[in-house]
Protein backbone atom coordinates (compact mmCIF):
# COMPACT_ATOMS: atom_id res chain seq x y z
CA UNK A 1 0.00 0.00 0.00
CA UNK A 2 1.27 3.48 -0.85
CA UNK A 3 2.62 5.44 2.16
CA UNK A 4 0.40 8.46 1.43
CA UNK A 5 -2.65 6.24 1.08
CA UNK A 6 -1.79 4.50 4.34
CA UNK A 7 -1.43 7.88 6.05
CA UNK A 8 -4.85 8.92 4.77
CA UNK A 9 -6.40 5.64 5.89
CA UNK A 10 -4.96 6.15 9.37
CA UNK A 11 -5.95 9.82 9.45
CA UNK A 12 -9.53 8.99 8.45
CA UNK A 13 -9.52 6.16 10.99
CA UNK A 14 -10.62 3.56 8.49
CA UNK A 15 -10.37 0.11 9.98
CA UNK A 16 -7.74 -2.13 8.43
CA UNK A 17 -9.78 -3.92 5.75
CA UNK A 18 -6.76 -5.19 3.85
CA UNK A 19 -7.22 -4.76 0.12
CA UNK A 20 -10.61 -3.10 0.57
CA UNK A 21 -9.08 -0.10 2.40
CA UNK A 22 -8.10 1.81 -0.79
CA UNK A 23 -11.60 1.34 -2.20
CA UNK A 24 -13.19 2.53 1.04
CA UNK A 25 -10.90 5.55 1.06
CA UNK A 26 -11.80 6.36 -2.56
CA UNK A 27 -15.51 5.96 -1.73
CA UNK A 28 -15.23 8.35 1.21
CA UNK A 29 -13.35 10.96 -0.80
CA UNK A 30 -15.70 10.85 -3.80
CA UNK A 31 -18.79 10.89 -1.61
CA UNK A 32 -17.38 13.96 0.11
CA UNK A 33 -16.62 15.76 -3.16
CA UNK A 34 -18.32 19.14 -3.34
CA UNK A 35 -21.50 19.25 -5.38
CA UNK A 36 -20.00 21.72 -7.84
CA UNK A 37 -17.29 19.21 -8.79
CA UNK A 38 -19.94 16.64 -9.64
CA UNK A 39 -21.92 19.13 -11.75
CA UNK A 40 -18.82 20.30 -13.64
CA UNK A 41 -17.70 16.72 -14.24
CA UNK A 42 -21.14 15.65 -15.48
CA UNK A 43 -21.33 18.65 -17.81
CA UNK A 44 -17.85 18.03 -19.23
CA UNK A 45 -18.73 14.38 -19.84
CA UNK A 46 -22.02 15.29 -21.54
CA UNK A 47 -20.41 17.85 -23.88
CA UNK A 48 -17.47 15.54 -24.59
CA UNK A 49 -19.80 12.72 -25.60
CA UNK A 50 -21.93 15.11 -27.65
CA UNK A 51 -18.77 16.14 -29.51
CA UNK A 52 -17.99 12.47 -30.12
CA UNK A 53 -14.65 12.60 -28.31
CA UNK A 54 -13.09 10.02 -26.04
CA UNK A 55 -11.40 11.12 -22.84
CA UNK A 56 -8.08 10.38 -24.48
CA UNK A 57 -8.83 12.51 -27.54
CA UNK A 58 -10.12 15.43 -25.42
CA UNK A 59 -7.02 15.23 -23.24
CA UNK A 60 -4.73 15.18 -26.27
CA UNK A 61 -6.37 18.20 -27.88
CA UNK A 62 -6.48 20.16 -24.60
CA UNK A 63 -2.87 19.25 -23.72
CA UNK A 64 -3.95 17.40 -20.58
CA UNK A 65 -3.62 13.82 -19.38
CA UNK A 66 -6.50 11.40 -19.97
CA UNK A 67 -6.36 10.25 -16.33
CA UNK A 68 -6.90 13.86 -15.27
CA UNK A 69 -9.96 14.18 -17.54
CA UNK A 70 -11.33 10.96 -16.06
CA UNK A 71 -10.77 12.20 -12.51
CA UNK A 72 -12.45 15.53 -13.24
CA UNK A 73 -15.47 13.81 -14.80
CA UNK A 74 -15.78 11.59 -11.71
CA UNK A 75 -15.41 14.58 -9.33
CA UNK A 76 -12.17 13.23 -7.90
CA UNK A 77 -10.12 16.29 -8.87
CA UNK A 78 -10.79 19.98 -8.69
CA UNK A 79 -10.37 21.80 -11.97
CA UNK A 80 -8.85 25.24 -12.48
CA UNK A 81 -10.30 28.01 -14.63
CA UNK A 82 -7.30 27.66 -16.94
CA UNK A 83 -8.04 23.96 -17.45
CA UNK A 84 -11.75 24.64 -17.96
CA UNK A 85 -10.86 27.16 -20.66
CA UNK A 86 -8.69 24.58 -22.43
CA UNK A 87 -11.52 22.05 -22.31
CA UNK A 88 -14.17 24.51 -23.49
CA UNK A 89 -11.95 25.59 -26.39
CA UNK A 90 -11.61 22.00 -27.59
CA UNK A 91 -15.34 21.31 -27.13
CA UNK A 92 -16.22 24.65 -28.79
CA UNK A 93 -18.52 25.70 -26.00
CA UNK A 94 -18.63 28.61 -23.56
CA UNK A 95 -17.41 28.38 -19.98
CA UNK A 96 -20.90 29.14 -18.75
CA UNK A 97 -22.16 26.03 -20.55
CA UNK A 98 -20.16 23.97 -18.06
CA UNK A 99 -20.66 26.01 -14.90
CA UNK A 100 -24.12 27.39 -15.63
CA UNK A 101 -25.90 25.01 -13.23
CA UNK A 102 -23.90 26.28 -10.29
Amino acid sequence: MDIKLLALVLKLKLPAYGLAAPFLLWYRLVAAAPKYRKLIGENIRAFRRKAGLSQEKLAEKADLHSVYISQVERAERAVTIETLLKITKVLRIRLRDIVGDL
